[in-house]
């Protein structure tokens, strides 16, 4: 059954049963997960480790075709993709061993696929709409992207993807080729991760350091300020997924903004799903929150710091005064008594900043405990990690 009020989160290339999108998320009611697997033999593995996800032997890709397919003696490593003309000399550490990515990349098999688009089949409705895309796809993830230009920024929102540094397939797609594509549709790059995963000359393990990086997954999430207001309808619903997307992977402000968008037009949030109730608690949240937005660095510039570092202090630099605080302070007074205030005033707001910071604290608790609770463990990561940098 078609439901396009739920949020839909797509994974092509599920061969070992892995997909890209948090699973602790307590809302589950809320969520579809669709599987795309062309091979068949994999689909009983998939459906083991996602019981609830709807498996799909579609093959991606731009258009509708025949294509080769070639089987590599790495199944992983299986692409529509001729593997790369240049010997690439690189090794990777597998289940204790070294494995040569040429000899992974020898073709054992060639076959050929019908490919279908994603824009095809969510015209037919034969899938859900897709707001959410993982693609695991071996070079061919942005031909798939371009099969789905017509659903890209009004329903996909979200793509996390890998990514080549170097020509691993011959004309596989680059990570600059992926970036120019989603940029210029108003996606943003939120995150990058390499796999520091290859090496190029074997030597025993014990010795072994840091490895190159050849291949890495991005994260791209529209820009909220990018969704054009076509309807109440549809702009609400496009912008609540696009904040539940920035909050599963710890981008409060960003889902914050995107919140902040449906109510400056007077709109009120959607209650049809869980993740849409979750989302108002989220808002209403931070907008009622007492704590105060800190100042802006350059309208209240008492001592510009980046100029006034490199220059030298005549009383730090006495060696005796360097043992007693009372006496810098004194002699800071008497020498340059504008300085010693704005010394001072500085030493008082950093201590009424601790203050300030254990009242905090409190608040936060409250919004980590209620983020955890429904499963957010990226986003409680998120807030801790700059909690800690306060």
């Amino acid at each position: 059954m078609i439901d396009n009020t739920k949020y839909n989160v797509a994974h092509i290339g599920g061969r070992s049963g892995s997909t890209d999108f948090p699973k602790n998320i307590k809302l589950q009611d809320s969520i579809n997960l669709m599987i795309f697997e062309p091979d068949k033999t994999c689909t009983q593995q998939i459906q083991q480790a996602n019981p609830n996800a709807k498996i799909y032997d579609y093959c991606l890709d731009k258009s509708e075709k025949q294509r080769k397919f070639y089987l590599y003696k790495n199944r992983f490593m299986s692409s529509f993709l001729e593997s790369s003309e240049t010997k690439l000399d690189l090794y990777q550490e597998i289940d204790g061993m070294d494995m040569s990515i040429d000899e992974a990349q020898k073709i054992d098999k060639i076959t050929k696929l019908q490919t279908k688009t994603i824009d095809q089949l969510i015209s037919s409705k034969k899938i859900n709409e897709i707001n959410y895309i993982s693609l695991d796809t071996q070079g061919s993830e942005l031909d798939i992207l371009k099969g789905a230009s017509q659903n890209l920024v009004e329903k996909i929102i979200s793509i996390k993807l890998e990514v080549s540094f170097i020509e691993m397939y011959k004309n596989t797609c680059m990570f600059k080729d992926v970036d120019d594509f989603l940029k210029s549709m108003g996606f943003l790059l939120v995150d990058l991760f390499t796999f520091n995963s290859t090496f190029k000359e074997r030597i025993p393990q014990n010795f072994r350091g840091k490895q190159i990086p050849v291949q890495g997954e991005v994260l791209y999430i529209l820009d909220p300020k990018k969704v054009i207001f076509k309807n109440d309808i549809n702009y609400k619903q496009n912008l609540e997924k696009i904040a539940f997307t920035y909050i599963t992977f710890g981008y409060i402000d960003m889902a914050y903004q995107a919140l902040s968008l449906i109510k400056s037009k007077g709109l009120n949030f959607n209650s049809d799903h869980s993740y849409q109730k979750f989302l108002s608690k989220f808002f209403y949240k931070i907008k009622e929150s007492n704590s105060k937005l800190p100042k802006l660095w350059h309208e209240n510039l008492i001592n510009n710091y980046s100029i006034d570092v490199s220059k030298l202090d005549t009383v730090i630099t006495e060696k005796y005064l360097k043992k007693n605080l009372l006496h810098r302070a004194l002699i800071r007074f008497f020498i340059d008594r504008d300085n010693f205030k704005r010394l001072f005033k500085s030493y008082l707001e950093k201590h009424f900043l601790k203050l300030r910071y254990n009242i905090i604290c409190l608040e936060k608790k409250s919004f980590l405990k209620f983020l955890k609770r429904h499963g957010f463990t990226i986003a409680v990561d998120a807030v801790k990690l700059k909690l800690n940098r306060f």
